[in-house]
C-alpha cells in the first residue's frame, strides 16, 4: 500500500486518479481549492478522504497546502495535478504574477522544494508544450501581447524542465511528466475527444506500479508510452535558469 499526494484532484484527472488509487486500496491525501470543493469531492467519493485546502494561485497559501501535507505525510508520490487554462491577460494573483504561471508552474516547483521527498514525483505537462518556448526575459508574458495558447504551451514546457531538473537533483526519486492527451475536463471542455481515464491511469501507473518500464526517471510519457519530448526542456541550462527565476519570485 502506497501513500499518495495529488493536486487539483477535485475534479477531472486528479479525482479520477484519486478515486482509482482509493479503490486499490491505497492511502490517498487530495487538495481542494476550499473546504466546499473538498466536501463535494468527499461526497462523490463516499468517504471522509483527507484533504488540504489552498488556492494555490498565491504563494501564501502554496506554503499552506505545502505545511498542511507534510502534517499528513511523508509520502510514497507525489502527482502535481493542478493547472489552469487562463485566457484573461488581466488576470493576476495578490503576488503580481499571471495567475496561470503562479498555478501551472510556481506551485509544483514550491510544493517540490517544500514537500518531504517522495519515492516518486509525476508531472502534469501536455502535448502542448511541443510548441513551448523558452522566454526567461519575459516567462509570464507581461511584456509581450498576451497569447494564451502560447502561454499554456509555455508553462506545460517548463513543467517538462522541471520534471527533468529533479529527475537529475534527487537520484533517488523517480521524477517522470505525462501528457494526458486532450480530455475532456473541465479545462479541456467537454467535445476533447481524447481518453480521459487513460490520462488518470498513465499518473496511477508511474506513482505505484512496478514494471520496468514506470521505474525510470526524466521521461515523459502519454497513455503509458515514452514519447519524445521538446528538446528545449533537455537543456540543463534551461533548467538551471528556470528554477533560479523561481526561488527568486518565490
Amino acid at each position: 500500500m502506497k501513500k499518495i499526494f495529488i493536486t487539483g484532484s477535485t475534479t477531472g484527472l486528479g479525482f479520477l486518479a484519486g478515486n482509482s488509487l482509493l479503490e486499490k486500496g491505497h492511502q490517498v491525501v487530495l487538495h481542494a481549492r476550499s473546504e466546499k470543493s473538498a466536501q463535494e469531492a468527499k461526497k462523490k467519493i463516499g468517504k471522509d478522504v483527507p484533504f488540504v485546502i489552498g488556492d494555490v494561485s498565491t504563494l501564501d497559501e502554496i506554503k499552506s497546502v505545502a505545511k498542511q501535507a507534510n502534517a499528513l505525510g511523508p509520502f510514497d508520490a507525489i502527482i502535481h495535478n493542478v493547472g489552469i487554462y487562463e485566457t484573461n491577460a488581466e488576470v493576476v494573483t495578490r503576488d503580481g504574477l499571471r495567475t496561470m504561471f503562479a498555478v501551472n508552474v510556481l506551485t509544483p516547483f514550491v510544493l517540490s522544494t517544500l514537500l518531504a521527498r517522495p519515492e516518486r514525483m509525476v508531472f502534469l505537462s501536455s502535448g502542448m508544450h511541443q510548441s513551448g518556448e523558452f522566454n526567461m526575459t519575459d516567462p509570464q508574458w507581461e511584456k509581450r501581447l498576451w497569447n494564451y495558447t502560447q502561454a499554456y504551451s509555455d508553462s506545460k514546457l517548463y513543467d517538462l524542465m522541471l520534471t527533468k531538473y529533479f529527475a537529475r537533483n534527487w537520484p533517488g526519486t523517480y521524477v517522470n511528466a505525462v501528457d494526458p492527451g486532450w480530455v475532456p475536463t473541465r479545462m479541456g471542455g467537454a467535445g476533447a475527444p481524447d481518453n480521459l481515464m487513460k490520462g488518470a491511469e498513465t499518473q496511477i501507473w508511474l506513482a505505484i506500479s512496478n514494471d520496468p518500464e514506470a521505474l525510470v526517471t526524466g521521461k515523459y510519457f502519454h497513455h503509458k508510452e515514452q514519447r519524445k519530448s521538446n528538446s528545449l526542456a533537455d537543456s540543463e541550462r534551461n533548467q538551471d535558469e528556470l528554477v533560479s527565476y523561481l526561488r527568486k519570485i518565490s
